[in-house]
Order: C-alpha cells, then structure tokens, then sequence
C-alpha cells in the first residue's frame, strides 16, 4: 500500500468509559408537569443531564421506556421527555438511571439534543477495537445526531482534495424504527458533506467496513473532520438502537487503506 496517514487521532477509543448505573434517590412521585415533561420528584440522587433513564411498570403507560435524562434540579427532582402528554401521576413503576460514559479523547457530540449517545460498552472484536453506543431519547430540535471523531482544527487539509473516512459498525440491539439513515461525512471549513448511507444488520463487525470519498471544496478550505450521524423523523418521536463502532479512519486519498491504528496522534503507514 502507498503511505498513509490516519487523521483520527484516537481511533482505538482511549480514554472512553462505559456508563455505570446512577443513584435515583428516594423518589416521591412521578408525574407529568409540563407538555410531555416527565419530572421524577427525588432527594439524594446523583443523576445528571445526559444520563439514561429507564421506567417500567408505571400504570401510566407513556411513561414506560428508556428515556434521555433532560432537566436536573440538585437534590429535588430530574425529568425526561416522553412521546404523550398524559396528565396523570403514576404508581406502580421502577426507576434505573445509567450514566452517559465518557467519550474517548477529542470525541463529541453533537445536535439533536433530545437523543443521547452513551458508551454502553467497549472491547475487542475480531481484532477491531470498538465502542458501543446507545442513541436513545425522543427527539427534539432536531433531526440529527452527529458522533464527531476528532476536531476540526486537527487536521490540515486543502482547497479540493479527496479524502477518505472508513470505519466499522454492526448493530448489537434496537431497531432502526424512526431512523431515517445513519451516515459517515466529512467536514471541511466551508461546509459539511453526508456521505454514505449504511444500514448495518448484527453480522459480525469484521465484515461490515463502510467507506465515503469526498473532494473539499475549491474556497478556502484549512482543515477537515469527520463524523457519524443518525439521521431521525421529523421530532418527537422515540429512538433506541445500540451501534458498535470500530477503528475509524480519515486518510488522504480517494479510496480506503487497511486501519491504521491510533491513539494519541495521527499515525503514518510507511
């Protein structure tokens, strides 16, 4: 292979940690307040925005699932956002929180702030190092929630190149239901490219590799960056699917190379 470099500094996901569960604190009451705002009355929990929240077995039927944790009042209360406007207090429910995790190094996210993607997991899979997320939460302003791999300012790039983002990824539970696409893009500093349009199905990690070329735009362009994103139907509606994403790589060039690994720096094939 000719030589290449792997922009994504960190595509072996250090510095990620899966979410742990939450105290929820001695719950009160659970009930609606506002449009379809869930608020659990609780003292003494550690849960913060972000976390996951799961309900079940409330007599209130909207309130069953898995949420995304979307208001805190320390010590009083958190809420989350629910798919009804059901009125009522309900009884009979069990409450589990699980916290977001951390992101590995000089990876975000970003957009729709009604969807959270926690780490849920990480590992090895037939050689290919990954991270698992969970997209859950009912969607809100907007109808995309983007995973950036490394930042803008990293990587240097020029006026009309082609570049190339490959990475791995296999569903490991959810469903695709309310989920428009998931696509790979690049990023340029003019503007934002989606690219390739992946459907991935729970075979095995190792056979599920998608790539996406981009020529950058011709103004002036300085930097390039890559990103996941999970695009929604039109809000509010519910979203749950865990993903498995592996060993990501942005490289100069019009086509995919074999991985070239990272994991603090951008990392050169000979």
């Amino acid at each position: 292979w000719e030589a290449r470099t792997n922009s994504i500094r960190n595509n072996t996901m250090v510095g990620a940690v899966a979410g742990v569960a939450k105290t929820i604190g001695t719950i009160a009451t659970l009930s609606r307040t506002a449009s379809t705002t869930v608020v659990v009355a609780s003292t003494g929990h550690t849960v913060v925005v972000g976390d996951t929240i799961t309900v079940s077995g409330a007599n209130v039927a909207a309130y069953n699932g898995t949420f995304a944790v979307s208001a805190i009042v320390a010590n009083v209360s958190y809420s989350y956002v629910c798919a009804s406007s059901a009125t009522d207090s309900a009884t009979g429910y069990t409450v589990s929180v699980l916290g977001q995790g951390t992101l590995p190094t000089n990876w975000t996210q970003g957009n729709n702030t009604g969807v959270v993607a926690s780490v849920v997991g990480t590992g090895t899979e037939s050689g290919i190092t990954y991270i698992d997320f969970r997209f859950v939460g009912i969607t809100a302003s907007g109808t995309n929630t983007n995973i950036f791999l490394d930042t803008l300012a990293a990587t240097s790039a020029s006026p009309s190149q082609v570049w190339n983002l490959a990475f791995y990824v296999r569903l490991v539970s959810g469903a695709m239901t309310n989920i428009s696409s998931l696509q790979c893009g690049i990023i340029d500093t003019i503007a934002a490219s989606q690219g390739t349009v992946t459907t991935p199905t729970s075979a095995g990690l190792s056979t599920q590799r998608f790539t996406f070329s981009r020529t950058l735009n011709a103004g002036a362009v300085t930097g390039v960056q890559s990103f996941l994103q999970l695009v929604t139907a039109a809000a509010p509606v519910a979203i749950d699917i865990t993903l498995r994403i592996g060993l990501p790589q942005l490289e100069l060039g019009a086509f995919a190379t074999p991985v070239i690994s990272t994991s603090a720096a951008a990392a050169t094939r000979a």
